[in-house]
């Protein structure tokens, strides 16, 4: 009878198992990071190439434009990997941080009602649940 309903819940874990998820906490470091990594490809101060409008008279000239090309951008490079490694620290960190607060244990599938017990008392099932609410309203 709940043969439909069964199906969709499959294909409901499938495309959940699948998709990214991005959490609101680390969304704006995702569009930093993809910014840098844009300006990084195509930014002025990281290109080596030389506009065709502009004519260089000499081979020496054109060495030491280059030279001073490649110096600009290995600066401008270095300053956005910089950057970079320091939005992934940043991360780091907070993974580090929520993993430690939610480091309650994982409901079993075969036990759906799992023993929770506070001080030697059981917690009643209500109460397992706000607790749960709370922490990942701490998490986010």
């Amino acid at each position: 009878a709940n043969v439909r309903y069964r199906l969709f819940c499959d294909v409901r874990r499938q495309v959940a198992t699948r998709i990214f998820v991005g959490r609101e906490a680390f969304c704006r470091t995702l569009l930093e990071t993809n910014a840098l990594c844009h300006e990084l490809r195509t930014g002025q101060s990281t290109q080596l190439m030389v506009p065709a409008t502009a004519v260089v008279s000499s081979i020496d000239a054109f060495m030491a434009e280059q030279a001073q090309r490649r110096a600009a951008a290995t600066k401008a490079c270095e300053q956005i990997i910089e950057k970079l490694q320091a939005l992934l620290g940043k991360v780091c960190k907070d993974v580090t941080t929520r993993a430690k607060i939610t480091d309650a244990p994982k409901e079993s599938a075969l036990d759906p009602q799992p023993a929770v017990t506070l001080r030697g008392k059981s917690k009643s099932l209500f109460a397992a649940r706000m607790e749960a609410e709370e922490k990942a309203a701490a998490v986010r």
